[in-house]
């Protein structure tokens, strides 16, 4: 359905933009995962402009609200332990409610996503080389770099060593 939308800061709006653009044009490690993340980004400045002005016409669900607040949140605390049945408490709802409401919002469950973000932080961190595996296994939220790198593993194809020795061959 078409809406009419007045933006009180198009700044905003057109810096995410400006990252997408340079995003996909630059293609580097993660770019895709960068652009969902924009994405929600985008949707957060919607329902915040929807929010300041009670007078406009067009209506976004309670619960794609709630799954935009709590995507914002894995963005940007992947890094912290994170317990998504504790996410789903502060909304109110139940953890099976909140990876399907999650899931059909996003297209990817909440713990994917997660993993996803975590993973593709991982790697640019990996591709920087100043800082050891333990050191970004734990920024990236895992305690015990031994799992991170089972994970990472399982998700990449390769251990955090080798994608390391794969950016610089």
């Amino acid at each position: 359905l078409p809406m009419k939308l007045t933006v009180q800061s198009p700044e905003n709006y057109i810096k995410v933009f400006r990252e997408m653009t340079t995003s996909f044009m630059e293609k580097e490690i993660g770019y895709e995962l960068m652009l969902k993340a924009d994405l929600q980004r985008l949707i957060v400045y919607i329902l915040r402009e929807k929010d300041q002005s009670k007078e406009q016409k067009f209506r976004i669900s309670h619960s794609t609200n709630v799954v935009a607040q709590m995507t914002q949140i894995l963005f940007e605390d992947y890094g912290e332990k994170i317990y998504l049945e504790d996410l789903a408490q502060e909304y109110g709802m139940s953890p099976s409610r909140m990876r399907k409401l999650f899931k059909k919002v996003n297209n990817i469950s909440p713990r994917d996503f997660l993993l996803n973000m975590r993973i593709e932080e991982a790697k640019r961190l990996l591709s920087e080389g100043r800082k050891s595996i333990t050191e970004i296994s734990e920024e990236v939220g895992y305690e015990n770099a031994n799992y991170f790198s089972r994970i990472f593993k399982k998700k990449v194809g390769m251990s955090p060593a080798q994608y390391r020795q794969s950016i610089y061959k």
